[in-house]
């Protein structure tokens, strides 16, 4: 297609995925996925330069590593009562109370000991996030320790559609082909 007839072309004829398709939004997926990192960039600065003002970063460092090895739990429970392990609120319920009991356990060092506060974010920071880590591999270990993460989440298909499916599959199909061209471009001789 001639740079004329490319120029002519409506702009509505633009690939799903491609430069035009990906910078108007025309994608689900796409859209989908800058309106989540857009909130959680506006939520998270604010709540973000509130702490680093009150003095308090760590403590949302300790406090997300310590959901993890409630996280673990929850997903060990699930799998025992013969679920599958990736009931969202069970998860998230066993990431809360951890949670909870990672704020005391700072509360309670902060009261017991001399150690200042950052020393016990530290602490329950390491204690609770070796733990999760120590759990995960337990879960691994399991058969369905497979479901712990859903299908496709990993590879950014957690927020695809049918359409979104249809289009990177079509991106997918494209790379061998660009691979051959690039190889008879650039000879490894």
């Amino acid at each position: 297609m001639s740079s004329v007839e490319l120029a002519a072309a409506p702009l509505a004829a633009a690939p799903l995925v491609g430069d035009v398709g990906l910078f108007l939004l025309r994608d689900y997926n796409t859209r989908v996925v800058v309106l989540g990192a857009t909130l959680l960039g506006v939520v998270a600065g604010v709540v973000g330069s509130f702490t680093l003002l009150r003095k308090r970063a760590l403590l949302g460092d300790a406090l997300s590593h310590a959901t993890l090895p409630g996280i673990a739990l929850a997903f060990l429970a699930a799998v025992s009562m013969g679920g599958d392990g990736k009931s969202l609120p069970l998860l998230l319920t066993g990431g809360a109370l951890t949670g909870v009991l990672g704020v005391a356990a700072i509360v309670g060092i902060r009261r017991a000991t001399r150690l200042p506060e950052d020393a016990a974010l530290g602490i329950v920071l390491s204690v609770f996030f070796g733990a999760g880590v120590a759990l995960l591999g337990v879960v691994q270990q399991l058969p369905t320790g497979h479901a712990a993460t859903p299908p496709g989440a990993a590879s950014g298909g957690a927020a695809a559609t049918e359409a979104g499916n249809r289009a990177a599959a079509r991106v997918r199909s494209r790379a061998p082909i660009c691979q051959l061209r690039d190889r008879r471009r650039y000879p490894t001789t």
